[in-house]
């Protein structure tokens, strides 16, 4: 039932966590990284990013303008030993919570 498929889920999310704090390989990385890297670039050719996600709050957040100049080269110098130590801190499974969302039913309407 639906509990088994939760608990499934849940137990493979945990097995790739730990699979990213001890197994992960460089080509991961590079296959990981190009569509990333194709979105940010096509963002930093978009005058919609440039004026709805940068420009229009640079005033407030000078810091915005210096993040959007350097964003290519900091997606680009992420590297496997920074991920791995970032998933070996975070992504523990004692840290973990799991949270299930279930549709209320037709005839439960209040």
């Amino acid at each position: 039932g639906t509990s088994d498929v939760s608990e499934y889920v849940g137990l493979q999310i945990i097995a790739i966590a730990k699979n990213m704090t001890m197994n992960m390989e460089e080509d991961e990385l590079v296959r990981a990284r190009e569509p990333m890297m194709t979105s940010v670039e096509q963002s930093l050719r978009s005058n919609g990013y440039w004026l709805n996600s940068v420009m229009r709050q640079s005033q407030a957040k000078p810091w915005k303008l210096d993040w959007a100049r350097d964003m290519k080269e900091d997606f680009a110098s992420i590297t496997l030993d920074e991920l791995q130590e970032l998933a070996a801190a975070y992504l523990k499974p004692d840290n973990a919570i799991r949270m299930e969302i279930h549709p209320i039913d037709a005839g439960d309407k209040e």
